[in-house]
């Protein structure tokens, strides 16, 4: 039944920008506030949404003490707004509701075609209705009110229908023999979704029946290669299966059969939404004196108008020789330009011309990724450029990729669609840029006579340079028009007298007139100096130029400063700040300092973001040669410096930590330092590409390379840094064996399995852990052979096998209580629980968990207490003492959040959704299922997610909304299976085949109950044995098979009953 006012219809758009029409006229709805309150109160057409609930939503989880009055206030003048349109919005008991039909809104539209096209029979009838769904999309939720994280939050189910409309809609279309029609919208769906199998199934089937099946194998071992690459796994049993028809052209796989193989094509398993992007702003600061390169600016214009208007990617490359100005001529066009790009701005440096390496197009993507909200990061190269370009699609983005070395470094940044532009910087033309990707490309060449001299004015007031005006014409040609050249002569020529000790010039003087040295002067001698090194050199080359305005500057430099100079090349990291150049030169801070402000007084230093300093990277390499000389002990100071900051961080970072005893180390030079775990990591951050290039360059310095991968790994877990651990691990194995250290090699290959653990590659950790325990014993470190046997134990823990991880955690506790490591012993009890009630041992399980959580009050952990009453939480849940229940998670919650701990957070508030869903409080039960979906996705912690989408499921479920609820448990099963944790699967398994039959779908219910059942068989998990027994009855006894109904229950009857949980119950009602 539609809703008519006067004859006319009343329509709300939410899926793109929210809209109301009235006879297909818009409507205003007032401002922003009541325009969001009446898009909540749509998404929820028909039922009455809380005040609370509103007032989270409407203030982010944060409404001012005011937020009652306010609703009130924002509910008035909505009121008023559709009153003249007859649509009512009315105050119940348990909230407000606006009164309007789902079909007056596209989101229920939406809703409705999908669940129609969902029960017809037939793919021909499906089509029509998924096509007429996805079409109402125009895109995002609400696109121009919800900021990301409120999308996300109020959106997840509707997203995760599209995306599961998407794939019916491509299996139907397969199933009318349409696959030539849809290859290219496969291949789409798969470059955006690498990992998702069932688009690569589709794909490959699609492939296959256009006889192109070289392509539909190559298409299997792409995603093969993925997932062995980022998860050490296999792909699933239904796509090994449909490859292996393909390899003997099995004739089931022609569209007018029904095949075995293809079943995964017509089961939806979308997978979970990206997370929401915040909005960059990365570019750099304007150069200073920035002066001419106005048709260079002109140019730049006209590209972008030109690229923007083309349907492709929108690709512009300034070239040029080293010191032409392209960093600062697209750093001040970018700023220039920035606002026509409202999604943001990224910056990277990709390096290419550092003495080091290049930054990887790997690395460069971590940085962006991050940037757009993604904390945790694919491992595979290709699949982090697929993610960035899916969140770059449909944004206006600027992407500047500053000092590429060369294409194959640009193109995996390159967005997969239009709309965003990219701008590239490097001495190479880029002719492969050019011609593949169309890009437009402005070779910039040195500046002209009249830049030249208007820099110069810029620099030394219009006196000194009007003065003598042939002076500065020999000087713009002995600098060859080159910026970085101009700038520096000018300031030299600019200062008194550099070589006085006690002048000290600061960063950011001005354009004014200055008395120094006459320009002809100063001139000759650099006129000198080139004539001495062009013996040595080819003339014309403007590289040379350079180099005879740095020899000439940095002669004129007093020697302490020159020294300076000449280390600060030796820094392996991009930049650094006043206390590492101390440390480097072995100098006290205020010395550093007046050296460093000669140094950017002489533009040889410059300075950067938050009181650090960097190099142009010319600079830099030559100041290096100069330095080969003195390098060893400069770098030794460095390197034993960092050895004891890093451990002083991580000291705060992780208190309890095991830490090696430090090598005798160089006087330090102290400052400033962290007091707090927040300064710690943010020194740690600020610090973090440095640390992981003097790893990767310390050479021989085997204990520092070891010892500083031993202490940062937990930095580098905790904020998700799993290339730099694994990068730093390799180099830092390779050094303790070197040293034939056998503690050394025990603590790195025990990192290197932490690091496989943390990515999801348990095999690949398990071997590394078992590497390490023999080093172990050798080594005599027996609270590192503990830790190792606990660490085995949790990875075996998550592939299943209970029995082993308990064995592990029995071997360790001995050793633990032998050396008195009370902390460990606590971690390794909670274990234990948790493996043991994996079992159904409860009784002993709640045992360990006491003891757990009396240790850690012993010894003060307070975040291993928080998790330890979050495991009893759990089992007292499971046992029906939901009271209880609560009452630990509220003391797990507030130390949480005390400790700002979003991790352990995620957890609790997972729980604290699934006890209050047993009470029947339902909308507690979204609230904190939705927090915890988002600080999961904020932190990348995608087991937490995995269960949030589970809960999210249980609750419309519940409330019942089957086809969401399914949508919802399949997103989660999907994520679960790449984490490989088999336990956690039968438990989906057991609730989608719960859902299936709540909705009356007996077969598939049947499906899921089974597959539970042979997966906790295998993993010896009871409790979801019991539950996959107990599903099987009721939908046996559904079917009439009344005797195998009957035994499967008494099979749960047995479980339950000796398990001691309330499922007990229900079984032996069912029975009678």
């Amino acid at each position: 039944m539609r809703y008519w006012s006067s004859g006319r219809l009343m329509e709300f758009r939410l899926l793109g920008r929210m809209e109301a029409l009235h006879d297909g006229r818009p409507v205003a709805l007032g401002r922003r506030r009541e325009r969001m309150l009446l898009a909540l109160l749509l998404l929820e057409t028909g039922s009455a949404v809380s005040p609370d609930r509103l007032a989270n939503l409407l203030w982010d989880d944060a409404p001012p003490a005011t937020s009652r009055a306010s609703l009130h206030t924002h509910v008035s003048r909505l009121r008023a707004v559709l009153t003249p349109f007859d649509v009512p919005l009315s105050s119940t008991a348990t909230g407000y509701r606006v009164e309007v039909d789902a079909e007056q809104v596209d989101a229920h539209v939406f809703r409705t075609l999908v669940d129609r096209a969902r029960k017809l029979p037939a793919p021909d009838r499906r089509v029509g209705p998924l096509r007429d769904a996805l079409a109402l999309w125009r895109g995002p939720l609400l696109a121009d009110l919800a900021t990301d994280r409120l999308r996300e939050r109020i959106g997840i189910e509707l997203t995760e229908l599209r995306l599961a409309a998407t794939e019916l809609l491509m299996a139907s279309e397969l199933d009318r023999g349409r696959h030539r029609e849809i290859v290219g919208e496969l291949t789409a769906l798969v470059a955006e979704n690498p990992l998702h199998e069932s688009y690569t199934a589709q794909l490959m089937l699609a492939l296959y029946r256009c006889g192109r099946r070289t392509d539909a194998l190559d298409a299997y071992e792409r995603i093969r290669g993925r997932i062995a690459d980022d998860l050490g796994l296999d792909p699933g049993l239904e796509l090994q299966e449909l490859r292996t028809a393909m390899l003997r052209d099995d004739p089931a796989l022609t569209p007018a059969a029904a095949p075995a193989p293809s079943a995964i094509l017509v089961t939806p398993a979308p997978v979970p939404a990206a997370p929401a992007s915040p909005v960059p702003a990365q570019l750099p600061l304007p150069v200073a004196h920035f002066t001419g390169r106005t048709e260079a600016l002109q140019t730049l214009d006209d590209h972008l108008r030109d690229l923007t208007a083309a349907p492709t990617v929108a690709v512009a490359a300034i070239t040029g020789t080293g010191g032409a100005g392209k960093t600062a001529l697209a750093v001040t066009w970018a700023h220039r330009v920035a606002g026509q790009f409202p999604d943001g701005q990224l910056y990277v440096d990709l390096r290419g011309y550092d003495p080091g390496e290049p930054k990887p197009a790997a690395a460069a993507l971590d940085g962006f990724l991050r940037a757009l909200g993604v904390d945790r990061t694919p491992i595979d190269l290709d699949e982090r450029a697929a993610l960035y370009r899916s969140l770059l699609a449909g944004r206006r983005m600027l992407v500047v990729l500053d000092n590429a070395r060369s294409v194959e470094q640009v193109r995996p940044l390159l967005p997969g669609s239009p709309g965003s532009l990219v701008l590239v910087t490097s001495r190479d033309d880029l002719a492969a840029l050019v011609a593949r990707d169309g890009a437009r490309r402005l070779a910039l060449d040195r500046l002209t006579d009249t830049e030249a001299t208007d820099l110069l004015r810029r620099i030394l007031g219009d006196a000194r340079v009007d003065a003598e005006p042939g002076a500065r014409v020999e000087l713009v040609r002995l600098c060859a028009g080159l910026p970085l050249a101009l700038r520096i002569a000018a300031e030299r020529t600019g200062r008194v007298d550099a070589a006085e000790p006690g002048s000290r010039v600061h960063a950011g003087r001005t354009g004014a007139p200055s008395p120094g040295r006459p320009l002809a002067d100063l001139v000759a001698e650099l006129a000198d100096r080139s004539r001495r090194l062009d013996v040595l050199s080819f003339p014309g080359d403007p590289l040379t130029a350079l180099r005879v305005v740095f020899s000439w500057s940095y002669q004129a430099l007093p020697p302490a400063a020159a020294r300076l100079f000449r280390l600060l090349g030796l820094y392996p990291g991009p930049d650094w700040d006043l206390l590492a150049a101390a440390n480097l030169a072995g100098l006290d801070l205020d010395q550093t300092g007046r050296l460093i402000d000669l140094l950017v007084g002489a533009h040889l230093v410059e300075p950067g973001c938050r009181g650090r300093f960097q190099m142009h990277d010319l600079l830099r390499e030559y100041a290096a040669e100069l330095a080969r000389v003195e390098s060893g002990d400069a770098l030794d100071r460095l390197y034993d410096w960092y050895l004891h900051r890093v451990n002083a961080a991580m000291d705060l970072v992780d208190p309890h930590r095991s830490r090696a005893p430090l090598p005798e180390l160089s006087p330090i030079v102290s400052g400033p330092a962290p007091t707090t775990y927040e300064q710690a990591i943010e020194w740690l951050e600020a610090e973090r590409p440095s640390l992981v290039a003097a790893i990767l360059r310390a050479g021989d310095r085997l204990v520092h390379t070891w010892q500083l991968t031993q202490a940062l790994w937990k930095f580098f877990f905790i904020r998700g840094y799993s290339d730099d651990w694994h990068a730093t691990n390799l180099p830092a194995l390779a050094a303790a064996r070197r040293l034939t250290d056998p503690y050394a090699q025990g603590e790195i290959l025990n990192s290197l399995g932490a690091s496989r653990y943390a990515t999801g590659r348990y095999d690949d950790a398990v071997d590394h852990y078992r590497q390490a325990l023999p080093l172990r014993r050798q080594a005599g470190d027996r609270a590192g052979e503990a830790t190792t046997l606990g660490n085995l134990g949790v990875v075996y823990d998550l592939l299943g096998r209970y029995d082993d991880a308990v064995d592990h955690y029995l071997r360790a506790l001995p050793i633990q209580r032998a050396v008195g490591d009370q902390r460990g012993e606590a971690m390794m009890l909670g274990n234990l629980g948790i493996s043991l009630k994996n079992l159904g041992r409860y009784g002993n399980a709640a045992k360990h968990y006491r003891q757990a959580m009396a240790l850690y009050r012993r010894t003060g952990d307070q975040r291993g207490e928080a998790i330890a009453l979050d495991n009893a939480a759990f089992l007292e849940h499971r046992l029906g003492n939901h009271t209880e229940a609560l009452s630990l998670l509220h003391q797990a919650r507030v130390i949480a959040e005390r400790h700002n701990d979003r991790r352990i957070l995620s957890y609790v508030l997972n729980h604290l959704g699934a006890v209050q869903l047993s009470l029947g409080e339902i909308e507690s039960a979204r609230e904190a299922h939705e927090r915890a979906l988002l600080l999961a996705r904020e932190i990348g912690n995608r087991e937490a997610e995995g269960t949030a989408l589970k809960g999210l499921g249980e609750v419309h479920s519940r409330l019942g909304a089957h086809a969401t609820a399914i949508t919802l448990q399949h997103a989660a099963l999907d994520l679960v299976r790449r984490l490989n944790t088999p336990s956690r699967e039968a438990e989906i398994h057991n609730d989608l085949g719960e859902a299936h039959r709540t909705a009356a779908d007996d077969t598939t219910a049947l499906e899921h109950f089974q597959a539970a059942l042979a997966i906790a068989v295998r993993c010896r998990d009871r409790f979801q044995r019991g539950r996959a027994e107990f599903g099987t009855a009721q939908v046996l006894r559904t079917l009439g098979n009344h005797e195998e109904a009957h035994r499967h229950a008494t099979q749960a009857m047995e479980i339950f009953s000796s398990l001691g949980v309330p499922e007990t119950a229900a079984v032996a009602a069912f029975l009678r």
